[in-house]
C-alpha cells in the first residue's frame, strides 16, 4: 500500500501540490488586508475573508494543521520503519510532537499560556505581553535541540540540513515575526497593514518550513522502502 501511495503521487508532485496551495492562500489572504487595510473595502471582496491568515478555524488554518498533522503521519511511518533502529524512540518523538502542533494550529492552545506572563512577571507594558507565550517556545525549543542534539548527528548530511532549513524557516515565521508583529502593534498601538501582512507571512514561512520538512520525510520514506527504484523523486 505505501508502496503504490509513493508510485502513484511522487515526492515532487506531492511538494509541489503543497507549495502551489500555501502559495494561494497567501494571495488570497493578502488581497483580503489590501481590500480591507488600505481601500477599505469589507463588504465588495467578503468572501476574501475565509482567506485571512490572521485568524483560525478558515481554510489557511484548516490546512496548515493537515500539513502538521502529515507530517505526524510520515513521522510514524517512518517509526514503524527504522522500529529496531537505536533512535526509534527519538523518530517517535517527533512523531507525537507533530500530532501536538496540529491540534495546536487548529485550536490555538499556545493563545491561552496566560501563565507564562505570572512566570516571567510581565506586564501590559511589555512589548510582548499578547504573546508570552513564544519566551515558552523558545525554552522549549532549546531543550528539544539538546534532547536530539545526537539524533540529528547520526543522520546523514543531506537529511541534517534540510531538517535544521525547514525549522529555521518555521520559526522564523513563528517566533521571529511573532516577535516583530508584536513589537510593530506595541508601538503603533492598532493593527494595521503591516501588521495584518507581517502575520500573513509569518503563516507562509510556517507552511513553507513544515512543507520543505515533508518533502524530507517523504525522501526518507522512499529510500526505507523496497523497490526503490520504481518510486518517482
Amino acid at each position: 500500500m505505501l508502496q503504490f501511495l509513493l508510485q502513484k503521487y511522487s515526492v515532487y508532485r506531492t511538494t509541489k501540490i503543497l507549495f502551489f496551495l500555501s502559495l494561494l492562500f497567501f494571495i488570497l489572504g493578502f488581497l483580503y488586508i489590501i481590500n480591507s487595510y488600505l481601500l477599505g473595502d469589507i463588504e465588495s471582496l467578503k468572501f476574501l475573508s475565509h482567506f485571512n491568515l490572521n485568524v483560525e478555524l478558515n481554510a489557511p488554518a484548516f490546512f496548515s494543521s493537515f500539513i502538521l498533522f502529515y507530517s505526524a503521519v510520515l513521522l510514524g511511518i517512518i517509526t514503524f520503519l527504522k522500529r529496531r533502529d537505536c533512535y526509534y524512540y527519538e523518530w517517535a518523538g517527533l512523531s507525537l510532537t507533530f500530532v501536538y502542533l496540529a491540534l495546536d494550529e487548529a485550536f490555538s492552545y499556545h493563545e491561552e499560556m496566560k501563565y507564562a506572563r505570572k512566570i516571567l512577571a510581565l506586564d501590559q507594558d511589555n512589548p510582548l505581553y499578547k504573546d508570552a507565550w513564544i519566551f515558552i517556545g523558545i525554552a522549549f525549543i532549546t531543550v528539544f535541540l539538546l534532547v536530539y542534539l545526537q539524533f540529528l548527528k547520526r543522520l546523514n548530511k543531506r537529511v541534517r540540513s534540510l531538517f535544521l532549513l525547514s525549522a529555521g524557516i518555521y520559526i522564523l515565521g513563528a517566533i521571529g515575526l511573532e516577535i516583530i508583529g508584536g513589537y510593530w502593534e506595541f508601538f503603533r498601538g492598532e493593527k494595521d497593514f503591516i501588521h495584518a501582512f507581517l502575520a500573513s507571512l509569518e503563516e507562509l514561512l510556517e507552511m513553507f518550513g513544515i512543507i520543505l520538512f515533508i518533502n524530507t520525510l517523504l525522501g526518507i520514506i522512499s529510500d526505507l522502502t523496497p523497490n526503490k527504484k520504481t518510486v518517482s523523486r
